[in-house]
């Protein structure tokens, strides 16, 4: 009897662990060590109740990689995948292990910035476009140096995930679009 209940001990961990092994893999970015989209939106969700319940100040980034698409065609998929993952070791390497960073589509992230103003989330913005540009990625003996535009929004108590995406996704389209206006007038 007590071999039996251990046994099923044992098999109801093993279970627990597949269970916890299927969740990461259903949240996890298969590329880069970072929340893909489903995972992240949860992520999000979470945050909003929580910041909701204790009145505490979120703030989002919402990042795209510039000309990504000439990468790829220039040098191939693989680099592109090397750019992402130069990337994202940037982004993990420059925010907290409080925040949460997601892979919302191909060249897209999303940082969620907990006890972050709208102003918090600017300034960490520029630090993180300033560390990606600084860093050269070495593609087929090339250097290659790469950019990202910003989008930034703070988080209010009725928000959804959804709709703090959009917003900061709107944000960030609309500095990229000022970006390319002011190169194009120099």
């Amino acid at each position: 009897m007590i071999q039996q209940v251990e046994y099923l001990r044992c098999e109801l961990q093993e279970t627990k662990n597949r269970v916890i092994l299927l969740e990461n893999m259903a949240n996890r970015d298969t590329l880069v060590p970072v929340f893909n989209r489903r995972g992240f939106l949860q992520e999000l969700k979470r945050t909003i109740s929580f910041a909701k319940r204790y009145k505490s100040c979120v703030s989002l980034i919402y990042l795209d990689i510039d000309k990504f698409k000439l990468i790829n065609d220039r040098f191939g998929h693989s680099a592109g995948d090397k750019a992402l993952t130069e990337i994202a070791n940037i982004l993990i390497e420059h925010t907290r292990a409080s925040d949460a960073i997601g892979r919302i589509g191909g060249d897209e992230f999303a940082i969620i910035l907990h006890h972050a103003s709208n102003d918090d989330a600017l300034v960490k913005a520029a630090q993180l476009a300033s560390q990606v540009a600084g860093r050269i990625i070495e593609i087929d003996s090339e250097e290659v140096s790469v950019t990202i535009s910003a989008g930034v929004t703070e988080l209010t108590f009725d928000d959804d995930p959804v709709n703090v995406l959009s917003r900061a996704d709107r944000m960030m389209y609309a500095n990229k679009q000022f970006a390319l206006r002011q190169s194009n007038i120099e």
